[in-house]
């Protein structure tokens, strides 16, 4: 590798690489200082401990997705030129404090095992992607579940995010944060595969907005209650577990594709072209994408 000193990509994702590996892919990228764009994803590199990033101060793009991470790198949080983190599905149950990288603008640390979504990440200002899918208490331990079921949601309406994944995070309607639908920037919200019965939008809020997903909204269905999840269950099923579909859907006039399979929607915005025809509006209807 003497000879690829000036190389500024390496793309080693899905490569069969093992622990064992770790001290050749030190070797090499102590040969790479000029480094921007290091993909390892999809392997199999658990031990987080001795991946060598410190020499890699240039990076800017990383992937370290898929790989059955219990805990990430200690160099990570000295990568300042970090502009792209991918970290999600790992085996990660905490992650340390990431708010020096301050140029990231993606990150990913969906489908870990994370009981709260970390704080810090409020801090991340020129942050624009999101991915928080499968954040949620239920991997929290037997003693911090005691404590109610109300799921952390730092604020984050300080953040100029476009794109933000909160699927399959355990949300009940008494957990969307009024901040979320204040977030003037976004374009594509991802709150599917939670215990939705309506999303408190209202019209002229998240002007922006392109995408919306919101299928599979379903009861709690762990092998037990979670404590205090009661009271959110009773009102889901007081409503009939039916999807009301908020009417500030109609006025999301970028609105290009809105996600509702497997939910069951009990009512329309009368403003919007149902597939079916089954309760659209007469006049002024916009045509929107279904699935």
């Amino acid at each position: 590798m003497a000879s690829c000193s000036s190389l500024t990509r390496l793309d080693l994702a899905n490569s069969e690489l093992e622990n064992e590996h770790l001290p050749a892919l030190r070797q090499v990228l102590g040969q790479t200082p000029h480094l921007l764009h290091l993909d390892l994803c999809a392997n199999e590199l658990s031990d987080g401990h001795t991946l060598p990033l410190e020499q890699c101060g240039q990076l800017q793009w990383l992937g370290l997705s898929m790989n059955g991470l219990v805990a990430l790198p200690p160099g990570l949080s000295t990568l300042s030129n970090l502009t792209l983190l991918l970290i999600g599905s790992n085996c990660l149950e905490t992650t340390p404090a990431l708010r020096r990288l301050r140029h990231l603008v993606e990150l990913d640390l969906g489908s870990n095992q994370i009981p709260h979504i970390p704080p810090w990440i409020s801090e991340l200002t020129a942050l624009r992607v999101l991915g928080l899918r499968s954040t949620s208490r239920r991997h929290a331990p037997p003693a911090a579940a005691a404590d109610g079921f109300a799921v952390a949601i730092p604020d984050l309406s300080s953040l100029h995010l476009e794109e933000l994944d909160l699927s399959d995070c355990d949300l009940w309607d008494c957990h969307i944060p009024p901040w979320l639908v204040l977030i003037e920037s976004l374009t594509a919200l991802d709150i599917s595969e939670n215990h939705l019965n309506s999303f408190p939008l209202l019209p002229g809020q998240l002007p922006r907005l392109e995408r919306l997903c919101l299928h599979n909204q379903g009861p709690w269905e762990g092998d037990q209650p979670l404590p205090g999840s009661e009271g959110a269950a009773e009102m889901y099923l007081l409503q009939g577990g039916l999807f009301q579909v908020p009417s500030g859907v109609a006025g999301l006039q970028r609105l290009k594709k809105l996600s509702l399979d497997a939910t069951v929607v009990g009512s329309w915005p009368s403003s919007l072209t149902v597939p079916g025809g089954a309760g659209a509006g007469a006049g002024g209807e916009r045509e929107v994408e279904f699935t």
